[in-house]
């Protein structure tokens, strides 16, 4: 059993890695909807990079490429938030755990990905707790899921959105105008 350790990454850092392992699995880039998604997920399990340990970017039970290590987690069992010890997945690197979470989402949430895809986090959220990725409850992992989202999606184009909105805006004050 591998020490607990606590390893900090920057969003930055984990939508680099999980864009990384994506590509490594798969063979393409994932879409910027999806890579959002699975970044927004990592960021709701890991405090944003700020509470991850081991490289365990999802809170993936099991072991992993440095075995397992004991953590305090919460589980809702029976709609009551519980306390308790459980084995996660250790990884060696940033990497490791990256491709290991991305390797779990594709192959077993794959129902999920149609609503990563879409942007859609009611659904990516309601995908996974139908697989038994979380014990909470779909609709607070939604909420979650978009709190780390927006922004991510929002940072992903540049603010380029930004710029298209007030040019949206312009054009259609010219037209009221004329």
């Amino acid at each position: 059993m591998a020490d607990p350790c606590k390893t900090v990454a920057s969003v930055a850092d984990l939508r680099a890695a999980i864009c990384a392992g994506y590509e490594a699995l798969v063979g393409h880039a994932p879409s910027p909807n999806l890579l959002g998604m699975i970044t927004a997920q990592a960021c709701l399990e890991t405090g944003s990079g700020a509470s991850m340990y081991n490289w365990n970017f999802g809170g993936i039970k099991g072991s992993g490429t440095d075995g397992t290590v004991s953590l305090r987690t919460h589980e809702v069992i029976g709609g009551v938030d519980t306390v308790m010890r459980q084995n996660f997945r250790a990884y060696k690197t940033l990497a490791d755990g990256a491709t290991d979470f991305v390797r779990l989402i594709v192959t077993h949430y794959q129902n999920a990905l149609p609503a990563a895809e879409a942007g859609d986090c009611t659904a990516y959220a309601t995908a996974l707790k139908a697989r038994g990725y979380f014990t909470a409850s779909a609709a607070s992992y939604a909420a979650g899921l978009a709190v780390h989202f927006k922004p991510i999606a929002l940072a992903a184009m540049g603010g380029g959105a930004l710029l298209l909105g007030a040019l949206v805006l312009f054009l259609v004050y010219q037209k009221v105008r004329s």
